[in-house]
């Protein structure tokens, strides 16, 4: 029942005090509630309190005698001591996952197992509890900081700012509302910031990114001191009927080397996947050479490359040992008349006794107008085809091979090795009762050796590698001199000399064979099958002609070395007959975790603020002594000077008393009360309470 007005504030009244036990019941405050309803309560008897009296009242209250009172406390209660807990331990596993997650940073993503997929999932899954876990921890430390201030006395300001500060949004609309721009209002907004950006910190702190992971690998790669097939071959007897099918199988090769299109022929790999070495421009460099795509025809030293195998997955680099043959051609000379060089002939085809400065090798005069030949003037001494001499002198089971390899020389001392030189002769006829003309060039031939730096890529193993050479310098180990070369030993070069030049084309042809028309003009598109047109190998350059013809003829000597091998590039686990091993780097792009500095830092220090957020609230906890009675709508009730309560619901938190008076029906409105003429409005009963839905201006 409200009291009038007219009850004066200093009317007495008995209070039932309730003794600590008196609440174990609630039933007690529903009974004690009613029988107080019905006493004066000095304290809602007018809408102002005289600050004379309310200091007489202070002074009574420190008068008084508390020692029987109690307040319940819940500091150890077992939801009390839970939430503590969790208070602490969810932002320790935040800091304990975010460290965890830095540690990350350049470990190998493992796409196979479940690992990738489970942190990609927790981030998210966290990154989205974050703000909630956030908004508890923080918003329950501000509760407790308030209930706190509370019993030690604040302003009322102070109280609403921590009490209006329980989310990021009404952080900021409470410090707009109270124009309370002060180091509070500023360090809660600071504080509610962390709450995004730890979120997003979550969501982003982690990445991943391709990072190159290097290992030590070998490489098996086709050695170019390699013996040429056809001169260690019986060519007689049972023997000759496998060395045919072997030259044909050459000749196969050869053609199809020939005729590769323009755009294989610029490829830094040939037909069959063999990696092909450049000519080194410059021997008299000693340091690297960097290579690059180059679109002329001319830049490899042939066309075909050296079979490399077990090439292993990633980007491999390599260094690879190889030689070639260089010529360097000048007085290219076109004539009607048929010179006497062009004699030339092989003496014999087991001959070995050749003397030095005369021609050697198959003429053009073999029945086709237009033809070619080359011829050399000097080999090596009938000696070094001794075997019983090679035999005593080399401590190596293959020096039955070495008796046609410059090889023979590697670790010979005072060889005198004079200049090589090698003889072109073409005749060239239009048509059959056309006139013949004779073109003439003479060849210094060296044998070139190089080291190369070769990078080869492989994405898978059923992939076929992709390889080229990335410089290039002169070789640095021990070689034979340059001036012999496999040209230099007769039994390799008589099959040069006799099937190269008829490798690309029928014998007794009337049309040049598509090997000479290259050596005219490189252009595959100029290839004709009829008689040559007049300007053919008029205006030809002597270095371009003399790369040309290195090329034709590596091309088949290389054909003849590798043999089958020459199909097996790229192929793990095959064998190949003559090899050399070499160390090998492998850089291996990887997928690696990457982790922003910016981003862990961020969740970092958002996970450390929630962390201190959950100890102080535990702390601040401890440190309060009453009840919990800010922030609940039982307070309207309980402090409302127009309804009766008992007083010992002063010691009973907002919770208590929301449950104990749950079904208690309340109204905001006119009280039926006065002051000072001035109808009273505030909480009430509901039935004592009128709407004030009718005053709205």
């Amino acid at each position: 029942m409200a009291h009038t007005a007219e009850t004066p504030l200093n009317t007495s009244a008995d209070y039932h005090v309730l003794q600590p036990n008196d609440l174990d019941d609630p039933n007690d405050l529903e009974q004690s509630s009613s029988t107080s309803s019905s006493e004066p309560n000095n304290l809602r008897t007018s809408g102002q309190i005289n600050p004379q009296d309310s200091a007489e009242s202070c002074d009574h209250i420190k008068g008084s005698d508390r020692r029987n009172l109690a307040f319940q406390n819940e500091r150890h209660s077992f939801t009390t001591i839970l939430t503590n807990l969790a208070a602490i331990a969810l932002p320790l596993a935040f800091v304990v996952f975010t460290i965890r997650v830095s540690s990350l940073d350049g470990h190998a993503v493992d796409k196979e197992t479940l690992a990738t997929l489970t942190w990609r999932s927790l981030m998210t899954g966290l990154g989205t509890l974050f703000p909630i876990l956030f908004a508890s921890v923080i918003g329950r430390l501000l509760f407790k900081i308030a209930r706190w201030k509370l019993e030690k006395g604040a302003t009322l300001g102070s109280l609403e700012q921590l009490m209006g500060s329980q989310t990021v949004g009404g952080t900021l609309a409470t410090q707009y509302q109270l124009r309370a721009f002060n180091l509070l209002g500023i360090s809660l907004v600071l504080v509610w910031a962390f709450s995004p950006l730890g979120g997003q910190s979550l969501l982003r702190m982690l990445d991943s990114r391709l990072e190159p992971r290097f290992e030590p690998s070998s490489i098996v790669y086709f050695d170019t001191d390699a013996p040429s097939e056809p001169a260690n071959r019986d060519p007689q007897g049972s023997g000759i009927e496998d060395l045919e099918g072997l030259l044909a199988f050459f000749r196969m090769l050869f053609t199809a080397a020939v005729l590769s299109p323009e755009k294989t022929k610029t490829d830094p790999m040939d037909l069959w996947g063999n990696v092909k070495i450049p000519r080194l421009a410059s021997t008299a460099m000693t340091g690297w050479q960097n290579m690059s795509w180059s679109p002329k025809l001319e830049h490899y030293a042939a066309f075909v490359g050296i079979p490399v195998t077990n090439v292993a997955l990633g980007n491999t680099t390599f260094s690879l040992e190889s030689s070639y043959i260089d010529l360097e051609c000048s007085n290219i000379t076109s004539t009607s008349d048929f010179p006497d060089d062009g004699l030339f002939d092989w003496p014999g085809w087991d001959a070995t006794d050749f003397d030095n400065g005369t021609w050697h090798g198959f003429n053009v005069s073999r029945g086709s107008i237009n033809s070619w030949g080359i011829a050399l003037n000097r080999f090596v001494d009938p000696m070094w085809s001794n075997r019983t001499l090679v035999d005593g002198r080399l401590d190596n089971e293959w020096y039955g091979s070495m008796l046609t390899r410059p090889v023979l020389f590697e670790n010979e001392t005072g060889i005198e090795a004079g200049p090589t030189k090698l003889f072109f002769h073409t005749r060239i006829g239009y048509d059959y009762h056309g006139s013949l003309r004779s073109v003439t060039a003479y060849c210094d031939v060296a044998q070139r050796y190089v080291e190369s730096r070769v990078i080869c890529s492989r994405a898978t193993y059923a992939d076929q590698q992709n390889c080229s050479v990335t410089a290039q310098r002169s070789s640095l180990l021990n070689h034979p001199p340059e001036e012999i070369s496999f040209f230099s030993f007769p039994d390799v070069f008589r099959y040069i000399s006799r099937d190269v030049p008829l490798a690309t084309t029928l014998e007794g042809s009337v049309h040049p064979s598509i090997a000479l028309q290259y050596l005219n003009d490189p252009d595959i598109g100029s290839i004709t099958v009829g008689s040559p047109p007049n300007g053919f190998f008029r205006d030809v350059d002597d270095e371009l002609f003399s790369h040309r013809l290195s090329q034709v003829l590596n091309t088949y000597l290389l054909i003849s070395q590798m043999s089958a091998d020459s199909l097996s590039s790229g192929v793990n686990n095959t064998e190949i007959s003559w090899n050399t091993t070499t160390p090998a780097n492998v850089s291996r792009l990887v997928e690696v975790y990457s982790v922003s500095r910016l981003w862990i830092w961020l969740c970092l220090a958002s996970t450390v603020v929630l962390l201190i957020g959950g100890i102080l609230s535990v702390f601040f906890n401890h440190l309060a002594n009453g009840p919990e009675v800010l922030g609940y709508v039982s307070t309207a009730v309980r402090d409302s000077k127009f309804i009766d309560m008992p007083p010992e619901t002063g010691r009973i938190g907002g919770t208590d008393l929301t449950m104990m008076k749950k079904d208690l029906r309340v109204r905001y409105g006119f009280t039926g009360q006065e002051s000072e003429g001035q109808a009273l409005i505030g909480v009430g009963l509901e039935k004592e309470t009128e709407q004030i839905k009718g005053h709205l201006i």
